[in-house]
């Protein structure tokens, strides 16, 4: 009888062994309570496509010669750009660019002495400079480059379109017009919140153009 309880006492702590280590290494899944997933797993999944609030944009002037220096850091040129119908340069992703528009933006990080430091590839992040005397260039805040926007695009189930500058107003529903595409136009901002109104100006209330974590969380287009 001795024997057979020590036999059933080492089966026992065999069983608990091989259980205890496949916990450890099965795979972990993060999940609420309730099953589903947390709030920040709904941000995309690269989340540096989403611009960070800097010291605001740095864009071509309507008026520009279309020809331009970007610096390096000592001030020496990188390279001479003429933004025109024919630029195809691979090395440079800015913000924003269309040269039929005469449309370049670049985000700006940091405001050096005579420089504007900006990021001129917005897949790798490669920073270089533009003089703060270049006339071709004019420095705007976010708030500015979004009011100036043709329209803007939000996420209408995780920022809905709002009567007043509340998180709990009352909940416009624009109903799709299936004449028409509806577009919202960027009128003013105050604080966290944006002022929109549809093309056809039969709606219009309050969104939220950031984040508490300093991020943009609305599409802004610059042409129609």
């Amino acid at each position: 009888m001795k024997i057979n309880i020590a036999y059933l006492l080492m089966l026992l702590l065999l069983l608990m062994g091989v259980s205890s280590c496949d916990f450890q290494n099965a795979p972990q899944t993060a999940a609420t309570s309730n099953g589903s997933p947390p709030a920040d797993t709904r941000l995309p999944e690269n989340d540096q496509l989403i611009p960070a609030l800097n010291t605001g944009v740095i864009t071509l002037k309507p008026d520009s010669n279309r020809t331009f220096l970007l610096l390096n850091a000592d001030g020496s040129t990188w390279k001479e750009i003429t933004f025109d119908d024919a630029f195809a340069d691979t090395s440079l992703s800015p913000y924003a660019a269309k040269s039929e528009n005469w449309l370049l933006m670049f985000r700006c990080t940091a405001v050096e002495k005579d420089k504007y430091k900006v990021i001129v590839n917005e897949s790798t992040g490669e920073e270089k400079y533009i003089s703060t005397n270049d006339y071709n260039f004019m420095k705007k805040t976010w708030e500015e480059n979004i009011t100036e926007a043709v329209f803007v695009d939000f996420n209408e189930t995780n920022n809905p379109l709002r009567a007043s500058k509340s998180d709990t107003a009352k909940v416009i529903h624009v109903p799709d017009n299936v004449e028409e595409d509806v577009f919202y136009r960027p009128e003013k901002i105050e604080g966290d919140w944006l002022h929109v109104q549809t093309n056809d100006e039969k709606y219009e209330g309050w969104i939220k153009w950031k984040n508490k974590q300093g991020r943009i969380i609305v599409g802004i287009f610059y042409d129609a």
